[in-house]
This record gives C-alpha cells, structure tokens and sequence, in this order.
C-alpha cells in the first residue's frame, strides 16, 4: 500500500501529517519459546516480548499488542505472512491485513508531547514513554495506538486508528493544536 501523506498542521513547534501505510495483525496461539527466536531471524530483529514494546524491522515496525498478538506497521503483507509462517512452523498463527481500516496520524516537535497530554491519560514524560515503546489508549474517546519513534526535547509519535474515527482525530487534533500555531 502507497504511504500517502497529508499535512494537517505545520507549525514551528509542531507539525502533524495523516497518512495511511500497510498495517497487519499478527496473533499466535500457545506460542512456544522457540517462536520467538525464529520470528526474530526471519524479520531481522529483536523481537518485542515484553508488554508495549517496539521494535524495528527494515522499513517497518513491530509492535506489541498483547500476549501472544502484534502490529506490523510498513511492512508488504504477503512477504510478511510467509516470513510468519516460516518462523511459526506448525504454531497455531494468523496474519489479518487492517491496512485499509487503519489511518497513520504522525506528530513531531517539541510542542508534541503536550499536544497528546491534552487528549490523553498516559503519563508521556521522556522518561517514562520513550522510544522503542507503544501503548493502546484513549485520545479524547478514540482507541488509538501511540508509539513513539523520537524522544527528547523533539518527540515523534505516531497514532494508528480505526479508519471509522480518522476524521473525528484528526479533527481534534487540528483543534487542540491551535494554542500552538505560528502567529
């Protein structure tokens, strides 16, 4: 899928973009040890265990989700699924593409962070949510999944949700991102 990007808010302190880019869920059931191994050989990476953990992998993204199931964000499906199977072997495991229901909202700079503690619970504090974690929340009543790519004085965080909310974020964002708009 083509990552088509639109710019929603172009400020000195912040810049927000939409955007959309290949998205699939990755489920295994009853994994066993060795699975993780050899996901993390066939996508080149250290593969994220631990709960809200990231990792990257070439071009894309791998982000936990839950026991047992993770976001493949950026990555060609059908080459993904047959990574998967390879690593899985005869492990119980399903590859769903989302892609078309999901929407990409990217933020960067410094006026980022307090952007998304408007609409927020997560404590976001460089560090506490950095680089290399992700979390499912609540942006002003939309499930979202936050990740973050850049921390320090100049964060870039990207949101992924529901294609069915995309217009009612990114409105919200557009509105909470006033206060901070170049004068």
């Amino acid at each position: 899928m083509a990552n088509a990007s639109t710019l929603l808010v172009d400020a000195t302190a912040l810049q927000i973009s939409q955007s959309t880019t290949s998205v699939a869920i990755l489920r295994l059931k009853f994994p066993g040890a060795e699975v993780f191994p050899a996901l993390a050989r066939e996508f080149a990476t250290v593969w994220p265990t631990a709960p809200n953990s990231v990792s990257a992998s070439g071009d894309g993204r791998i982000l936990w989700l839950a026991p047992g199931e993770w976001a493949l964000l950026g990555l060609p499906v059908d080459a993904l699924r047959q990574r998967a199977a390879r690593a899985c072997g005869t492990t119980l495991h399903h590859v769903a593409e989302v892609s078309e229901g999901r929407v990409i909202f990217d933020l960067r700079g410094a006026k980022a962070r307090d952007l998304l503690s408007k609409g927020c619970s997560l404590d976001l504090h460089r560090q506490v949510f950095g680089p290399g974690q992700c979390a499912q929340t609540l942006l002003q009543h939309a499930n979202v999944l936050i990740d973050v790519l850049q921390g320090g004085h100049a964060p870039h965080y990207r949101l992924t949700c529901d294609r069915s909310v995309a217009q009612w974020v990114a409105a919200w964002l557009a509105d909470a991102a006033i206060e901070y708009a170049d004068r």
